[in-house]
This record gives C-alpha cells, sequence and structure tokens, in this order.
C-alpha cells in the first residue's frame, strides 16, 4: 500500500457505515429468532404445567434474558456513538 499505514475505519462516518451494516446483517436475524422462536416458546411453556415443560420454561426464559441484554447493549452503544457522529457534523 505504498508504505502507508491505514485503517480499514478510519473516520466517523466508515465506522457508522460499519456499525449500520452488522444490524442489518446480524442484529435483525437475532432480532428474528428473538420474536419468532423465543418469545412464543415461553408463551407456550407457560401454558402447561408438567415437570420438563418447567424446565424448557427456564431455559427459554435465560435465553430471553441474555438475548435483551446483547440488545440494548448494542442499541447503547450505537446510539451514542450515532449522537457522537452527528455531534461533530457528519
Amino acid at each position: 500500500m505504498n508504505g502507508t499505514e491505514e485503517e480499514i475505519f478510519c473516520d466517523d462516518a466508515s465506522r457508522l457505515d460499519m456499525m449500520k451494516r452488522v444490524f442489518q446483517k446480524r442484529m435483525i436475524p437475532l432480532l428474528c429468532m428473538f420474536f419468532l422462536i423465543i418469545i412464543p416458546q415461553i408463551i407456550i411453556q407457560s401454558r402447561f404445567n408438567r415437570p420438563e415443560n418447567d424446565v424448557l420454561l427456564a431455559i427459554f426464559c435465560i435465553m430471553f434474558v441474555v438475548y435483551l441484554v446483547f440488545f440494548i447493549k448494542f442499541a447503547l452503544r450505537f446510539w451514542d456513538y450515532f449522537k457522537a457522529v452527528y455531534r461533530q457534523g457528519v
């Protein structure tokens, strides 16, 4: 590269574009799985009163919390970065 050292995402606009691509390609499928599999399974498992359903309900509730924490962390980081970039006028 002609002896110059360059970073892949060296400015704020390219970092913001990268975060948008991550959201589109990774977060949207996770959100779909969250709303189409985990939440319906929690509802289904909570309607039965058998011991094996209690175990499944606990597993899906744990998955619900893990996904929720993951989504909230990503959203907060994205929002903070988005505000910082547009405060600078990009």
